[in-house]
């Protein structure tokens, strides 16, 4: 079953935030003090996740430089 919930933008501060309940940090695998992601979707919406998106694309492009340099970093590795 989702989730639907309606939270309220509360003052933090200088800044503004959102309570997420106990089940929400469940789902996302999280819990207080970690990070969660807020990525744009189409249309001005916002996903929260505990992925991180940048992360990912760092390593897509890590394993395709690594294979095609994999005799540098092995040289790298080794010296």
């Amino acid at each position: 079953m989702s989730i639907r919930t309606e939270r309220t933008i509360t003052k933090i501060g200088n800044s503004a935030g959102i309570t997420l309940p106990a089940e929400v940090l469940a789902k996302l695998g999280v819990t207080t003090g970690e990070k969660v992601h807020l990525v744009e979707m189409d249309g001005g919406n916002f996903m929260i996740t505990a992925y991180d998106p940048d992360f990912e694309e760092a390593m897509a492009i890590y394993a395709k430089e690594s294979n095609r340099y994999k005799d540098v970093f092995k040289a790298l590795a080794d010296a």
